[in-house]
């Protein structure tokens, strides 16, 4: 499964007011607006976007509509490209655009530990503490934004930083938004000018004069929208079942496609 990440722009105009900055208090806070993924009876609807500036290739742009299910071990998850399915000790997933299906066996362990949303992990919870600079604003009553904008270190070459916002219900401390730019900006010379040149590319559209000085320039966005959260036990009930797209057939001791996925080529990896 292919994560699309998270995240956030520097404080806008529009915010009300800035709080005063409690590390701790906010890694606990962010944790909480998380904690929705680890829920037994889970679903949600999702609309993930992502573009840039500027746009190189079509892939810089995408808007997808999601869905997610979640009922105790089972999952299932979709954007129309791609389905996931995690049942009965099976993991399928199902490629769309390449007509594929890859079948793997799933143990107990495993189950337990896959996070189609990683962001309430120890291990994540750590980084966010270690690698980012975190603050809180007020949107308005209601709502509320954690800002995440990646540190450097004092020798730091690195030429893209890293900033997250996750918007968020301060009654139900339920997500709205999950949003990440990482932007892009390093000197540019003569060199790495006619590098861009020599890739086809327009230098026009990456390389920006910041402050007197020729710098490539460049933001990539992902942003996730959050509809419909619910943990009704009887509403995930009715996760949708792998056995709609693939069948095991005993002559064969194979799977195979049903209906229009019967052309769709299997890999099973046990």
């Amino acid at each position: 499964m292919k994560y699309l990440l998270i995240a956030a722009m520097l404080t806008c105009n529009f915010v009300f007011a800035q709080e005063p900055t409690d590390t701790a208090a906010l890694i606990r806070e962010f944790s909480k607006v998380m904690s929705f993924t680890s829920q037994p009876y889970l679903y949600y609807t999702t609309t993930t976007k992502m573009s840039a500036e500027p746009i190189i290739e079509s892939m810089d742009t995408l808007h997808v509509k999601g869905e997610f299910y979640k009922h105790n071990t089972e999952i299932y998850s979709n954007n129309t490209r791609e389905e996931m399915y995690l049942q009965d000790s099976l993991m399928i997933e199902i490629n769309n655009d390449r007509k594929t299906i890859w079948i793997r066996k799933v143990d107990v362990a495993t189950k337990d530990n896959l996070n189609l949303l990683p962001m309430n992990t120890k291990e994540m919870l750590d980084n966010f503490k270690k690698n980012y600079i975190i603050s809180k604003s007020k949107i308005s009553q209601e709502v509320s934004r954690l800002n995440f904008e990646g540190r450097k270190p004092e020798y730091s070459t690195s030429p893209t930083t890293t900033f997250i916002k996750v918007e968020y219900s301060e009654k139900t401390y339920l997500p709205k938004f999950i949003e990440i730019i990482i932007e892009l900006k390093q000197p540019a010379d003569e060199e790495m000018i006619e590098a861009i040149k020599a890739e086809g590319l327009d230098e026009s559209k990456l390389v920006k004069t910041i402050d007197g000085i020729k710098q490539v320039f460049r933001k990539q966005l992902v942003r996730i929208d959050f509809t419909s959260i619910d943990n009704d036990k009887e509403k995930t009930a009715k996760i949708p079942s792998y056995k709609t797209r693939v069948e095991f057939d005993t002559k064969l001791m194979e799977f195979t496609g049903k209906g229009p996925y019967r052309d769709y080529e299997i890999t099973t990896t046990f």
